[in-house]
């Protein structure tokens, strides 16, 4: 049976003058729980022997390549050295008006090279993946999105070309960005701090990346104005 992993995030940011963060930064977080469907279980029909029946059998199938992530996202302002470990001074929770959670498989993302995601880069995307001739392809699940707002960090101001529509909850927009240096794809979805995920549960963020039916790792990254 094909499966989606739903994965509740609460997400973390410390970092040093983030307030006035020029760039997303990697993320803390904790997994809260993570769960998945199995499919319908089997109903029964009366068959008597002399009986002809119609039956029109539908069925729903879960996934197995995509992963579904959502939760919260939180803040705190300190002051740190150069690796993060000692506190000079913390000012505590950190109040944002804009902000926005990145996940890519890179582990280091050049930041001031990043662009909308086009056409060539989502089909590249696909067939890195070994989805582009599955129905979940991420050419087939794009959709336009040039009236989305830009996605805006920094001195960056990046147009969205394509991005994910999720209709559950809050109605998520996800924009997909590519990484011009690394040649990669970076899936983004803008937080809404008085969202609701799929399942009606409060929450900041919703977000789907593909993994091609494999196990792959996703760095976290955030940025918050």
């Amino acid at each position: 049976m094909d499966k989606k992993v739903l994965l509740t995030a609460l997400m973390l940011v410390i970092a040093a003058g983030i307030a006035f963060a020029q760039s997303p930064s990697g993320t803390d977080f904790n997994r809260e729980g993570s769960e998945t469907w199995e499919g319908d279980t089997a109903t029964s029909t009366p068959a008597q022997g002399g009986n002809v029946t119609e039956l029109t059998i539908s069925q729903d199938v879960q996934t197995r390549l995509w992963q579904a992530f959502y939760g919260n996202l939180t803040g705190e302002v300190a002051l740190k050295d150069s690796a993060g470990t000692s506190t000079v001074y913390d000012w505590g929770a950190l109040s944002f008006t804009k902000a926005y959670v990145f996940m890519t498989r890179l582990a280091s993302v050049d930041w001031t090279t990043i662009q909308g995601a086009s056409v060539a880069h989502i089909e590249a995307e696909d067939v890195a993946l070994e989805m582009d001739d599955k129905t979940e392809a991420v050419n087939s699940t794009k959709v336009d999105g040039s009236a989305w707002d830009n996605v805006q960090y920094g001195s960056q101001d990046i147009s969205v070309v394509f991005g994910i529509n999720m209709d559950s909850g809050s109605g998520w927009r996800s924009p997909l960005l590519y990484d011009t240096t690394n040649a990669e794809i970076i899936y983004a979805v803008y937080v809404n701090q008085s969202g609701q995920a799929f399942n009606s549960q409060d929450a900041d963020y919703q977000i789907i990346v593909p993994t091609g039916n494999l196990n792959r790792d996703y760095y976290v990254y955030a940025f918050l104005e």
